[in-house]
C-alpha cells in the first residue's frame, strides 16, 4: 500500500530567505507544500516566484495573529494587537487570551484568506497557523473549522501528532488544559487532514536520522495512510535573523531536506510526496 506523505514548509513570505529557502527545497529536496503568511510585506512579490518557479507545489494559508502587522485595519481588531498597530508577540497573545474578541479573529482570518485569494488568483489548498494559535482555545479551533467549511480545505490537526511526545503542540502555559473540548470539535466537524502530524524535525533534532526514524514509521504504519511533516527551511538572511528566534536552525534544515538520496528513500520505501489538494 502505498502511503501519502506532505512534507510541508511554513512560514512562506515571512522573508524574502525563507521563501528563497522553501522554493530550493521543493525543487532540490523533499518539501511538497506550504502555508503563507500572507500579512508580511514579502509574501505578495514571494507569491509569484512559485508561479514561475514551482508550480507543483502545494500552497496554503498559515493563519497568523502572533506576528507581523493584521491585514484588516488595527482599529478593526483592537484586541488582537499592541499600541503600534502590531500582533501581540506570543507571550502578549498568551497574556490577553481571555480578552480578545473572536469575531475580531475570524474577521482577519477571513481578510487573510481573502488577500490570499486576490494575490494568486485561487483559495488556500489547506489552512493552518503560525504557532498553532488556532488551537489555543476552542473558541479560536472553532473559527478555523467554520473557516475550512467555507475554503472547503483541508487542515492541519496537530491533535494527530506523532514524534518526540515530550513536545507539546501547545505552549508552556496553555499546556496543563485539557484537550477534549478541541478534539471534541475536530469530530464534530470532521476536517480532511493528514491521519498523523510529524512536529519532531525542528531545532536540534532537525537530522537526517530523524528523518528516517520518521520514514520508517511511516514505512510500516498500518493504522494510517495520510502523514504530514511539518518543517521550516529557509535561507537565512538579516531579516529572518531580526524576525525570528528560529533563525540558524532554518539553515541546517533547508541542507537536510535538500540531501542526496531522499527521494530514492521516500520511492523505495513506498512513500509518495504528495499536496493537502490531493487529500
Amino acid at each position: 500500500m502505498t502511503k501519502r506523505l506532505i512534507v510541508n514548509a511554513d512560514d512562506y513570505g515571512h522573508t524574502k530567505g525563507t521563501s528563497e529557502g522553501i522554493r530550493r527545497a521543493h525543487n532540490l529536496g523533499i518539501v511538497s507544500s506550504t502555508s503563507v503568511m500572507i500579512n508580511r510585506p514579502a509574501a505578495r512579490t514571494e507569491l509569484e516566484y512559485i508561479k514561475s518557479e514551482c508550480p507543483g507545489l502545494g500552497v496554503g494559508l498559515h493563519l497568523v495573529i502572533t506576528t507581523g502587522n493584521p491585514v484588516l485595519p488595527p482599529s478593526a481588531v483592537s484586541t488582537l494587537v499592541r499600541p503600534d498597530g502590531s500582533f501581540h508577540k506570543l507571550d502578549g497573545l498568551l497574556e490577553a487570551i481571555d480578552r480578545i474578541d473572536i469575531d475580531q479573529v475570524s474577521a482577519e482570518w477571513y481578510a487573510q484568506v481573502e488577500l490570499f485569494e486576490k494575490v494568486t488568483g485561487q483559495l488556500p489548498d489547506h489552512l493552518d497557523s503560525h504557532h498553532h494559535a488556532s488551537y489555543f482555545t476552542p473558541a479560536l479551533l472553532e473559527e478555523m473549522l467554520l473557516l475550512a467549511e467555507d475554503v472547503n480545505c483541508p487542515i492541519r490537526s496537530p491533535l494527530n501528532k506523532e514524534g518526540d511526545q515530550a513536545r507539546s503542540f501547545l505552549p508552556e502555559k496553555l499546556a496543563g488544559q485539557s484537550i477534549d473540548d478541541l478534539t471534541a470539535l475536530i469530530d464534530k466537524f470532521s476536517p480532511i487532514r493528514p491521519k498523523i502530524f510529524f512536529d519532531n524535525f525542528y531545532g536540534e533534532n532537525a537530522t537526517r536520522i530523524t528523518l528516517m526514524g520518521i520514514f520508517n514509521r511511516i514505512e510500516t504504519a498500518d493504522d494510517a495512510e495520510t502523514f504530514e511533516i511539518m518543517c521550516h527551511p529557509a535561507v537565512v538572511d538579516d531579516d529572518l535573523m531580526q524576525a525570528s528566534a528560529y533563525n540558524t536552525g532554518r539553515g541546517n534544515e533547508l541542507e537536510i531536506l535538500t540531501g542526496p538520496g531522499l527521494r530514492e528513500e521516500l520511492s523505495r520505501r513506498n512513500i509518495e510526496l504528495t499536496t493537502f489538494k490531493n487529500l
